[in-house]
């Protein structure tokens, strides 16, 4: 018996981040686009010193004058402008532009963790104990500042201890969670260890600012970067449902790529095939990654053998056998589209 063919039908599918911001008094007339890492150059009417992000964005906000304004977070120095302007890469500076007239911003989804592997969550709460344990003399804003600066001046390890030093004087800082997490996928691993701690640490930040994060995309932002992190630990499935989480939250062209190519490499896939050919009755063997629905789902409909209903199929595990095959006789069993696993995946 030669060994059979087997078709499995896949299908391809073919800037500055902006969150969205409104005032609470007025949520319907004015909001912000904001801008991460984006200057917007003259229009400057008025300059806020020694402010914190969020109070320039409520300056702007409460100011019917002010259509944009660029906050530098190295300097905490708000700039306030008459109009929008033009965009231009910054790293460091934050920007919004005032829409007038919009609707509130979407909220996020209930947060549902269930796709990560058991402890996680766990070594999360233990990450946060030992970073509340951080002295440092100096404010949280002035440790806010300081990660902005080191991002700018690209010093990812100096990044990561001025905001785990900040998250220390304030545990509830969402934006701080989600930046400590992108800073420590940015550092470069100096040795095996490393490889292993830094996205550890990682999917640790992220998870702590996760449940913090009520805007749809700065939710489905962070849980692009858990997926990142997981993908480097290896844990395919987890970044998977992270993936899956992030754009039921927010679509995105990006989240949807990334999610499709874990699928094609990691998720449920046909893995190798067998053919017994010496038994007294032969048959051929499909072995899959993942588990095989126990109970209601009729395979020999994704099976069929030279186009034809198989003669008998049987279920096990991760495999699908058809027997009753003839010795000496050529024969072609294809996968068809659909079929499923018990993750849910077909």
């Amino acid at each position: 018996m030669s060994p059979f063919r087997c078709s499995i039908a896949k299908t391809l599918l073919g800037a500055f981040f902006a969150v969205v911001i409104a005032s609470s008094a007025s949520a319907q007339e004015r909001r912000l686009l904001i801008f991460d890492d984006a200057d917007i150059s003259g229009f400057d009417y008025d300059v806020e010193k020694d402010v914190s992000l969020d109070q320039c964005r409520a300056a702007c906000l409460e100011d019917s004058v002010c259509k944009a304004f660029t906050f530098n977070t190295a300097a905490a120095r708000c700039f306030k402008k008459t109009d929008p302007g033009t965009l231009t890469t910054f790293a460091g500076a934050v920007s919004g532009r005032v829409v007038e007239g919009a609707a509130a911003p979407e909220l996020a989804p209930e947060l549902d963790l269930s796709f990560l592997p058991a402890g996680l969550v766990k070594d999360a709460k233990a990450y946060a104990r030992t970073i509340a344990k951080i002295e440092n003399t100096d404010t949280r804003g002035e440790l806010l500042r300081q990660g902005a600066a080191a991002i700018a001046a690209g010093d990812m390890r100096a990044a990561r201890g001025a905001f785990a030093a900040a998250l220390a004087k304030d545990m509830n800082n969402a934006r701080a969670w989600t930046k400590l997490g992108w800073v420590l996928l940015g550092i470069k691993p100096e040795n095996y260890n490393e490889r292993y701690r830094l996205p550890e640490a990682a999917t640790s930040a992220l998870l702590n600012g996760l449940p913090l994060v009520r805007r749809a995309t700065d939710r489905a932002y962070g849980l692009r970067l858990l997926a990142s992190a997981l993908e480097r630990r290896q844990l395919w499935r987890a970044a998977m449902g992270a993936l899956d989480a992030s754009l039921a939250a927010h679509d995105d062209d990006k989240a949807r790529a990334d999610l499709l190519r874990l699928r094609q490499t990691h998720g449920f896939r046909m893995l190798d095939y067998s053919v017994d050919a010496d038994a007294p009755s032969p048959r051929a063997c499909v072995q899959f990654s993942e588990d095989l629905v126990a109970k209601g789902t009729d395979y020999a409909d994704f099976v069929p053998l030279d186009g034809a209903p198989a003669p008998a199929i049987t279920r096990q595990m991760r495999q699908i056998c058809v027997d009753g095959l003839a010795h000496g006789t050529r024969y072609r069993v294809t996968l068809r589209q659909g079929l499923p696993s018990a993750m849910g995946e077909v």
